[in-house]
C-alpha cells in the first residue's frame, strides 16, 4: 500500500495592510480587508482530522484563528514568530535601500550571517524555525499551521529538503493555505497559495 503521508496544513495569517513594508516583529493587527477575508472563510475550513493546531502568538496570527470559528483551541508556539527586522520593521525596501545602502550590500553579498539592524540574526531564525519543523516531523498525526511568511517559507524549504537559501522563492500569499504531506522518503508540496485547503 502507497504511503499517503501525514498532511501539515499552512495558512499564512490575513492581511495586515502593510503590503511592501516589512513587518515581522510589530504586533499588527489585521486590516479591515484581512479581516474581512479571513471571517469569509468561517465555517468552511475543516480541522475534525487535525490533531492539533499551532499558531504564532502575535496578534495578526491569533486573529486569524478566531475569525475562522473553528471552535478549536489553538497552541501558541513562540518559535514560530515572524523575524525581528529591527529599525527595518514597517520600512520599504526602496526606503532601506535609499537610506541604509551599505547595509542593504552586506546583507546582499552575506545573507546567511547578517543581522538587521537592532534586530535578529537570519541564522538565528532560521535556528527558531528548524525547531518547529522538529516539532511537525515528530507527531504521528496531521497538524494545522497559522503563521507568517517567512516562518512558512522557511519550513517549507526545511520539509522539502531544500537549502533555505531558496526561502524566497515561495511567494506565500495572506489568507492562503500551502499543504505538504511528510512521508518516509521526505515531503511532498501538494497545494499552494490555495483560497481554500
Amino acid at each position: 500500500m502507497k504511503d499517503a503521508g501525514r498532511k501539515i496544513l499552512f495558512m499564512r495569517h490575513g492581511d495586515t495592510g502593510l503590503t511592501g513594508r516589512w513587518v515581522g516583529s510589530s504586533d499588527v493587527e489585521l486590516s479591515a480587508e484581512g479581516a474581512a477575508q479571513i471571517a469569509a472563510l468561517a465555517g468552511r475550513v475543516d480541522v475534525d482530522g487535525f490533531s492539533r493546531i499551532l499558531l504564532s502568538p502575535m496578534r495578526r496570527c491569533r486573529q486569524t484563528l478566531s475569525l475562522l470559528d473553528l471552535d478549536r483551541e489553538g497552541e501558541l508556539l513562540d518559535d514560530l514568530r515572524e523575524i525581528d527586522f529591527g529599525r527595518w520593521e514597517k520600512r520599504s525596501f526602496s526606503e532601506i535601500s535609499a537610506e541604509e545602502p551599505e547595509i542593504v550590500h552586506r546583507w546582499l553579498e552575506n545573507w546567511s550571517s547578517f543581522t538587521f539592524p537592532g534586530g535578529e540574526r537570519l541564522l538565528d531564525f532560521h535556528r527558531r524555525v528548524a525547531h518547529c519543523k522538529e516539532i511537525l516531523q515528530v507527531s504521528d498525526d496531521d497538524i494545522f499551521v497559522i503563521a507568517h511568511g517567512g516562518v512558512i517559507r522557511i519550513l517549507l524549504c526545511l520539509l522539502l529538503n531544500l537549502s533555505v537559501e531558496n526561502y524566497l522563492l515561495f511567494d506565500v500569499q495572506p489568507g492562503r493555505f500551502c499543504e505538504i504531506r511528510l512521508h518516509s522518503q521526505g515531503g511532498v508540496l501538494t497545494r499552494f497559495n490555495c483560497e481554500l485547503p
